[in-house]
């Protein structure tokens, strides 16, 4: 059964029973001066009225069926006269549309077009519901509990509730799924998900109004299932009718927490011989999400591989599972493994010892379920990493109270200052993040300008991934947008920066400069593709075995391949002035 909710339901009651209020007064205080104008026309007519004819009088005001009274009329007969008429109509007019709400909402409903629908009213879906109202946009969320989700949307927004199930295509039909322009599905079952996306896409087919593909953002937790999913059938036929996009809030949690904050940590200068420890506590979905970002992104110019401790109670299997489905793993960060609790002394002692070894750039990040757990491991841990200035990440799911009270700007705590809170959903699950617009537009250009590089050195190879921005597998365009989220890190490496107006970007790179930047992008692009499931082999590339004979060193690149990694480099300059980014400032 399939239900329109109000969106606001308590909100509505509110000012209906204040609307009612308001029309209660006015209509008493309208009698109140129709009977007192009555009494004073009797006193210059020669019509006698008693206060009870009055009385009746006035009341006759509303029905408009005073009959006609002749001049001169008291002034506050006057008012009477219009004002009872015109609160007749209004109470009549609200009547109706309480009356007939439902109808409305189904006829606005059922004229929809580039919208966006919203399957799953968690958490999740309440930032993206926040954001697509700030731009004023309709949104139609469905959900068996769609309502509850709805208190803090603002009053004003164009949002509608279906209470249903978003599984079944008759729903799907009456959000006007096909007409969307987005659908977002983050239930909190992956399974679901994919059902709902399964779903979506058999309607779609069937549609034949629909204009133009439906663009689907499917939240998948689990890693191996978001890769079979890619790998299905089912998501490739589905790029005939939908544009299919998957996303993760873990994912999206550590893309911040590098963005923001661990990647100015490490050792930005090429001289540095310092290389980046951080200790990952508790490998579950985020302290994984952690580690293979810092593995994707932690490519310094100074070469040296990032390491990485990570501490569980299931350390054993936890390496056993993540070997098995990221062999590479070793090849491109430190990896070390121990087995504590780390709510025990024993464990904050293993961890002191760790950090406080000399050449490193250190950082903690603690990743359990458990927010409160986190805080408090991170109490105990601080005092003992103070003197050597490592910073501890906590992670907050849902404890915004914890995290303002780590914002260093409003505190004058030291603890403040070296513990900080991320992974709140309402910040990982934006729209920004998950349909990653500005990383896109930069991997787009990004990757035409490798097209273009190519063509213009004479290689005229054809392949998938050198066809056009829009016809690119999924996975391609997922490189180039690894490809683009590294560019910040090869800008702060020579004290520029794409996002920092204070920095601006270069001109042109020097040659010594564009030789670190190439080593750098190779390195970056091995543990990329290596990640991704790719791996050496002799021989042209092979994009059905995943294989290339590129994933090997620097230097054992031939000058071909490594003019592949300076071409890229070099046209940062060029390509960032066409996105508009702030040029150098004079110094």
């Amino acid at each position: 059964m399939i239900m329109l909710d109000p969106v606001h339901p308590a909100g509505r009651t509110l000012r209906q029973r204040f609307g009612l209020l308001v029309l209660a007064l006015l209509a008493v205080a309208t009698c109140a001066i129709g009977t007192l104008g009555f009494t004073q026309y009797q006193a210059v007519s020669a019509s006698p009225y008693s206060l009870a004819d009055a009385f009746y009088q006035s009341l006759q005001l509303f029905t408009l069926e005073s009959g006609v009274i002749p001049h001169p009329i008291p002034w506050p007969l006057k008012i009477a006269r219009f004002l009872a008429p015109v609160l007749t109509f209004t109470a009549v007019a609200q009547a109706l549309a309480v009356i007939f709400h439902s109808e409305v909402r189904n006829f606005r409903l059922s004229r929809s077009r580039g919208h966006i629908v919203i399957c799953g009213a968690g958490t999740k879906a309440s930032a993206l519901i926040r954001d697509y109202c700030c731009g004023q946009q309709r949104v139609i969320i469905i959900d068996s509990k769609a309502s509850q989700v709805l208190q803090d949307v603002p009053a004003q927004a164009d949002v509608f509730a279906i209470r249903g199930d978003a599984t079944d295509g008759e729903t799907l039909r009456q959000a006007r799924a096909e007409r969307a322009e987005r659908v977002f599905i983050t239930t909190g079952n992956d399974s679901v998900n994919i059902e709902i996306a399964a779903s979506l896409m058999r309607h779609c087919k069937a549609s034949a109004s629909r204009a133009g593909r439906v663009a689907c953002h499917i939240h998948l937790v689990d890693r191996q299932t978001e890769e079979l999913f890619k790998r299905h059938r089912i998501f490739k036929d589905a790029a005939a009718q939908i544009d299919m996009h998957t996303f993760n809030v873990y994912d999206n949690a550590a893309r911040l927490l590098w963005r923001e904050r661990l990647q100015v940590c490490g050792p930005l200068a090429p001289d540095d011989a310092r290389s980046l420890h951080t200790v990952i506590g508790g490998l579950g979905q985020m302290g994984e999400a952690v580690l293979l970002r810092l593995v994707r992104s932690a490519h310094y110019a100074n070469g040296l591989k990032p390491t990485v401790t990570i501490i569980d109670l299931q350390a054993a299997l936890c390496k056993e599972h993540l070997l098995a489905r990221y062999p590479a793993l070793p090849h491109h960060c430190n990896l070390a493994f121990i087995q504590a609790d780390l709510d025990r002394p024993q464990a904050i002692k293993q961890i002191t010892e760790i950090l406080t070894k000399p050449g490193q750039i250190t950082s903690v990040v603690l990743c359990l379920d458990d927010d409160h757990a986190n805080f408090a491991i991170a109490l105990r841990l601080a005092p003992h990493l103070k003197a050597h200035a490592t910073p501890i990440f906590i992670r907050l799911t849902r404890a915004a109270g914890l995290c303002e009270l780590l914002q260093a700007e409003h505190s004058d705590s030291a603890l403040a200052r070296q513990i900080d809170g991320f992974g709140l959903t309402g910040t990982c699950c934006t729209r920004e993040l998950v349909l990653t617009d500005e990383l896109s537009r930069m991997a787009r250009v990004f990757h035409e300008a490798y097209i273009v590089d190519r063509q213009a050195a004479g290689d005229t190879t054809t392949g998938p991934s050198r066809k056009t921005w829009e016809s690119l597998d999924e996975a391609f365009r997922e490189s180039n947008r690894e490809q683009a989220e590294h560019l910040e890190l090869k800008l702060l490496t020579f004290d520029y920066s794409a996002t920092d107006s204070r920095r601006g970007i270069p001109v042109a790179f020097t040659d010594e400069q564009l030789q670190i930047l190439g080593r750098m992008e190779h390195a970056r692009w091995c543990a990329e593709r290596e990640l991704a499931g790719w791996g050496y082999a002799p021989g042209p590339k092979s994009v059905d075995t995943h294989t290339s004979p590129d994933i090997v060193p620097w230097n054992s690149l031939s000058p071909d391949v490594r003019k592949i990694d300076f071409d890229v480099v070099t046209a940062i300059p060029r390509l960032l002035a066409a996105l508009s980014c702030p040029p150098q400032p004079e110094k």
